[in-house]
């Protein structure tokens, strides 16, 4: 049930979808309230409580609530996968806790994103990519300003904090953010302005933390992406421009960095062939 006043629409929700709320937002304010509000690093751990709670529920559920084939289908994978991982553990015994930890660690993210498809609307999740899309441009003012304070490489992670290896959840975010970035804009739904301001400051953020898988990823949704549209004057533009800033930012990163001069060179790439087969001779 909605209330508006005046502009502003509230919304009625249920438990299951503020306990949704609290997995996907988390990870933005984790870092925040432990590095420096001083929670212990365990409220992490608090998500797979409540993904543990919200699988509960869409089991006692899962009766009444319409399925289409489609996530049918994506539930049965999940399932067979899940089945295929527990068989395998027997044939490679190891400590009951590896197993338990190695499936923490990978299904939680299919109980995630099973809970969005099952509890949201599509409203919410519209609304929640706009939202993301807000995180996004503060992620690059925190960055700049975490490496103003002398923050490199592993250490620098913008909304993901400052510890050893926060950049690895600023990787996932900058993927997923200009995945969809990209996608949209070559369906005509969103300015091509607004995808180019976008891959700069993530190209950008890039190259000062040292992400320098991100920029072979990038290159894989610009091609992912052109086969999925189709083709027009704009998006040849569009690549054209994709591509100085990809050699631009390649070489910031090689300025910074010493260790990948060269990266996304033919020289570079020679280079890592050549040491692939050295290891084999």
């Amino acid at each position: 049930m909605d209330k508006a006043f005046g502009k502003i629409r509230l919304t009625k929700r249920s438990i299951s979808e503020w306990l949704v709320a609290f997995v996907f937002f988390l990870p933005f304010a984790q870092a925040f309230l432990s590095e420096f509000l001083g929670l212990p690093d365990e409220i992490k751990f608090l998500a797979d409580v409540v993904l543990m709670v919200l699988l509960f529920r869409m089991l006692l559920s899962i009766r009444t609530v319409p399925i289409s084939k489609q996530f049918f289908t994506f539930l049965a994978i999940i399932c067979a996968l899940f089945a295929y991982v527990t068989v395998t553990y027997f044939f490679n015994y190891e400590s009951i806790f590896y197993y338990i930890w190695g499936t923490r660690n990978y299904f939680r993210f299919y109980i995630a994103f099973v809970a969005y498809v099952f509890f949201l609307k599509w409203n919410d999740i519209k609304n929640w990519l706009k939202l993301l899309d807000w995180f996004y441009v503060i992620n690059f003012l925190v960055v700049m300003i975490q490496f103003v304070m002398g923050f490199r490489q592993d250490y620098l992670g913008g909304l993901f904090g400052i510890q050893k290896g926060c950049n690895g959840g600023l990787l996932i975010f900058l993927t997923v953010i200009l995945t969809r970035s990209v996608l949209a804009f070559m369906r005509n739904e969103e300015s091509a302005l607004k995808c180019l301001l976008f891959s700069f400051m993530g190209l950008f953020v890039a190259a000062l933390s040292e992400l320098k898988i991100f920029f072979i990823i990038y290159i894989a949704i610009i091609i992912m992406a052109t086969f999925m549209t189709k083709n027009s004057v704009k998006k040849t533009a569009f690549l054209l421009v994709c591509v100085v800033m990809l050699v631009a930012f390649s070489s910031l990163l090689s300025i910074m960095y010493d260790e990948f001069a060269g990266f996304l060179s033919f020289y570079g790439y020679t280079d890592d062939i050549r040491i692939f087969f050295a290891k084999f001779s």
